[in-house]
């Protein structure tokens, strides 16, 4: 009777570790072929799984980081195209002969205020410049576009030297104004966004900047300028003198922006490459955690194949022994 029990309890031995000698083939076999120890985190060590979880959090994270730049970089790449369109404009009606400070023919004069109409028409445009559904040149009013018509305004203007509002105070332009001394500190709001974790970017151009509101009222007295009743035409030259004069200096500070716009987004290329950079640094990291060398893999399943052989050997020498004792 002991010697059945004690052969029986060695054919169960025998089963229970060609379960097991099976199964570890079948997790070598699936390591040889995804060159992965495992796809679960409990079938690595508690310090491995926990190492993996970091560095796959800080990748999480620094994608999460180039996402915003990305998306930031757009905006930028638009308020890049618009200054450059502005400055283009603000050196022709500097230049152009059209504000001439003494007042040409009737058509030459008339050719002079279609050429400043186009001017506002297309700043009317640029500063209405909107991606997704996010006007850029709106502050924190996203879904409102910012500048009313520029060639519907007053001529002459209404408004008076310096012709500059502030913070909060917007210009007859704003698309909220109604009268005097309305305000919107919205319109002047910037957005801040995190870059990295010891990074905030601040960036963002409102219509109503001093700049803007300098080339407009420069082009709008330029207009008035050629809607002078005359002869003797009295407001002509001192309009052209004081337009000139607000283009130029309209022109330096929309400079300016694009110098910051331009290095806003130098930085945020240089923050993405870093970025970029260091994701690959993690990613390598988790891979070495994660991968099984081949050659070494190969040689456990070889080694592995050969005991299975010598345990269904054995397993069936048991059986066989068993089954005579019946016959």
């Amino acid at each position: 009777m002991s010697l059945a029990i004690s052969s029986l309890s060695s054919l169960l031995s025998s089963i229970s570790n060609l379960t097991t000698q099976k199964g570890n083939l079948g997790l070598l076999t699936e390591q040889l072929q995804t060159g992965r120890k495992s796809n679960n985190l409990s079938d690595y060590s508690v310090n491995d799984a926990r190492q993996m979880l970091d560095l796959s959090s800080n990748i999480t994270r620094r994608q999460g980081f180039q996402t915003v730049a990305t998306v930031v970089d757009s905006r930028l790449q638009i308020y890049d195209q618009v200054l450059t369109g502005m400055e283009s404009i603000a050196t022709q009606g500097i230049s152009s002969a059209m504000l001439s400070a003494n007042r040409g023919t009737d058509a030459n004069n008339t050719l002079a205020a279609s050429q400043i109409q186009g001017y506002l028409t297309q700043i009317e445009s640029d500063l209405n410049q909107k991606l997704g559904d996010r006007f850029l040149f709106a502050g924190s009013r996203y879904a409102t576009s910012p500048v009313k018509s520029l060639t519907t305004l007053p001529v002459p203007p209404t408004e008076v030297a310096p012709y500059v509002m502030t913070d909060p105070l917007i210009p007859q332009y704003d698309s909220e104004y109604t009268a005097p001394g309305d305000t919107s500190a919205a319109s002047y709001v910037k957005d801040s966004v995190a870059v990295d974790t010891t990074q905030t970017m601040t960036y963002g151009i409102s219509s109503n900047q001093t700049g803007f509101q300098q080339l407009i009222m420069g082009f709008r007295l330029a207009y008035a300028a050629t809607q002078d009743p005359g002869p003797p035409y009295a407001n002509y030259a001192n309009d052209m003198a004081t337009a000139k004069d607000l283009l130029s200096k309209g022109l330096a500070a929309i400079q300016a922006y694009h110098t910051t716009v331009s290095s806003q987004s130098a930085s945020l290329q240089d923050t993405k490459t870093l970025h970029a950079n260091i994701i690959n640094i993690l990613t390598s990291q988790v891979q070495d955690i994660r991968s099984v060398d081949a050659t070494e893999t190969s040689a456990k399943i070889t080694a592995l194949k050969t005991q299975l052989e010598a345990s269904y050997s054995a397993t069936g020498i048991i059986l066989s022994l068993n089954l005579s004792k019946y016959l």
